[in-house]
């Protein structure tokens, strides 16, 4: 018995003694999981780093491969030397002559014009919180809305930035902003992504999304004052909420 109890006090010794490194090991793992940096080369979330990039103030450092498969292997010889910044995206900024002409040349890939002018369809919708909303009641406001899923990556980078707009209308009443998700209600309320978008969300079903002529997500639109369309914006690309922005100012001159 006593052999037994010392076997026992010797295992208990070796599982204890290899615990605390294993925990630090996980830790260090999950520092090394950050790869965002800011302009000044100071590690920020990846929300912060994307709520500048979709708002255009500052650019990214991962070159465009199609256009510049140079500079994309330039900087992947960088990381195969610097294994410690592989991954990592930094935020650069823009000369205002080179910010103006990269808004340019997005705003000509993602700007729909289309539906411009023309009325957008009538809907009465509830969101998950169970408030009404009706395209005739909302005449005479400025109505700004997200069509997006869980599953879609684009629609999750830019959430940050969306809710960068709701805060900044916050306070006005002329303003009215609502998403619509393509997911299942019992999976909306569950998710914690949908938490995140400060949007109120609506269910867009079907019969909604052919009502609407949705062809792509993530899809933003501003209805102007008198129901028609004055903005529509397909996909998340640099610069691309913040030409909502720009959008919104102009429908409520």
């Amino acid at each position: 018995m006593k052999h037994k109890l010392l076997l026992l006090l010797l295992l208990l010794t070796i599982v204890g003694s290899n615990s605390t490194p294993c925990v630090a090991q996980e830790q260090s793992s999950a520092a090394k999981k950050s790869y965002w940096k800011d302009v000044n080369g100071n590690w920020i979330s990846e929300d912060e780093f994307n709520l500048h990039f979709y708002l255009g103030k500052y650019d990214t450092n991962i070159p465009d491969y199609k256009k510049n498969r140079k500079a994309w292997k330039e900087l992947k010889r960088f990381w195969r030397k610097h294994p410690e910044e592989s991954g990592v995206r930094h935020l650069v900024a823009l000369s205002d002559e080179g910010k103006k002409a990269k808004i340019a040349e997005i705003a000509s890939q993602i700007l729909v014009k289309d539906h411009l002018g023309q009325e957008f369809a009538s809907f009465q919708v509830v969101d998950l919180n169970g408030k009404p909303y009706n395209s005739e009641e909302l005449k005479g406001k400025v109505v700004v809305l997200n069509f997006w899923f869980l599953q879609c990556l684009p629609c999750q980078l830019e959430v940050a930035a969306l809710n960068q707009l709701v805060q900044k209308y916050r306070e006005n009443p002329d303003v009215v902003f609502i998403s619509f998700a393509h997911n299942k209600k019992e999976d909306l309320v569950s998710h914690p992504k949908t938490q995140k978008l400060l949007y109120p969300t609506v269910v867009l079903n079907k019969e909604l999304g052919l009502k609407f002529k949705l062809q792509s997500f993530p899809t933003n639109i501003v209805i102007d004052r008198t129901g028609k369309y004055a903005f529509e914006s397909r996909g998340a690309r640099f610069g691309s909420v913040g030409l909502l922005d720009q959008a919104i100012v102009a429908a409520l001159k």
